[in-house]
């Protein structure tokens, strides 16, 4: 079943895990586990809308946390805002894939991230740094928004 038959039920969400799944590889027996899963869920959309949300978010979170897991990411960051006020001028900036490369090196080496839709992905070479980055940049403020960290 194709998931795009169930989108409207959380589009962000959806359209983000689509992101990522295009950058990145799944293992194919998951995808094969998540069909009837999905079938499920649709299925369940149909009488009870509200709990086919929740129910179809926590599915798509862990396909992330599975696509992530498998291709070797140790941190997500989630909340990053489009914008944010520069310290030193006050003027708003959009946050852009080298702003975030360059924050990110400044705790660690990193061999690879994925930025979409204010989710980051890091690949740190060492878990460690991925510890210690999300215990320094978890709820920190970010602009207007509080940044969520969570660990793979």
């Amino acid at each position: 079943m194709d998931t795009f038959a169930l989108r409207h039920l959380a589009p962000l969400a959806h359209d983000r895990i689509s992101d990522l799944l295009k950058k990145e590889s799944c293992d194919p027996s998951f995808i094969i586990k998540a069909i009837p899963i999905l079938q499920m869920i649709h299925v369940f959309s149909q009488v009870d809308p509200v709990g086919a949300i929740q129910k179809f978010t926590k599915f798509l979170t862990s396909v992330e946390k599975h696509v992530m897991k498998h291709n070797g990411f140790n941190l997500i960051i989630r909340n990053v805002p489009r914008v944010a006020e520069m310290r030193e001028s006050r003027q708003a900036v959009e946050i852009k894939y080298a702003h975030i490369r360059d924050t990110l090196r400044e705790f660690g080496y990193l061999t690879s991230f994925h930025m979409i839709r204010g989710t980051v992905y890091v690949k740190f070479v060492e878990k460690d740094t991925a510890t210690r980055t999300h215990e320094l940049i978890n709820n920190m403020l970010m602009g207007s928004n509080i940044l969520k960290t969570e660990l793979i």
